[in-house]
């Protein structure tokens, strides 16, 4: 049997979860050049962590 914490903690998840789900559906739609822009950006920073990190 669950804990009364652990039964807590899941309904708050799932309420942030669905939050979060409406949240996001509710953002216009990137066009493909914003993809691909925030692509790059998104490639750059993780190269630059890797470089960070290994050094």
């Amino acid at each position: 049997m669950k804990k009364a914490n652990e039964i807590e903690l899941n309904d708050f998840h799932k309420a942030r979860n669905k939050r979060l789900t409406k949240k996001i559906s509710e953002q216009p739609s990137m066009s493909q050049e914003e993809f691909i822009e925030q692509t790059r950006r998104l490639a750059r920073q993780s190269s630059q962590n890797l470089v960070k990190s290994g050094s």
